[in-house]
């Protein structure tokens, strides 16, 4: 990253602020291509803070919503199912 700052600058904070703004814009943009295909934000919307907000929003719901519904629930008590009493009373 360092071959994009102006000669003379050597760390990332002393960067003119566009410069900066430039740099860090463009990491995010290239972080969306590490994330699964289908939570990938839509190019028309990068720049607009307000609707990626409401789209990551919308990923986190989602990824909530899998992870609370895709387990196979709370265990029955051992002692207590058919396959256990068999085996105890065996």
């Amino acid at each position: 990253m360092s071959e994009l700052f102006p000669p003379g600058i050597t760390d990332v904070r002393d960067l003119p602020y566009k410069a900066f703004e430039a740099i860090h814009t463009a990491l995010i943009f290239l972080g969306f291509g590490e994330l699964p295909e289908e939570e990938q934000p839509p190019r028309r919307i990068w720049l607009d803070s307000d609707l990626l907000d409401d789209w990551f929003t919308e990923v986190k719901r989602k990824r909530k919503e899998e992870r609370d519904g895709s387990g196979p629930g709370p265990i029955e008590d051992p002692v207590r199912n058919d396959a256990a009493r068999s085996l105890i009373a065996g």
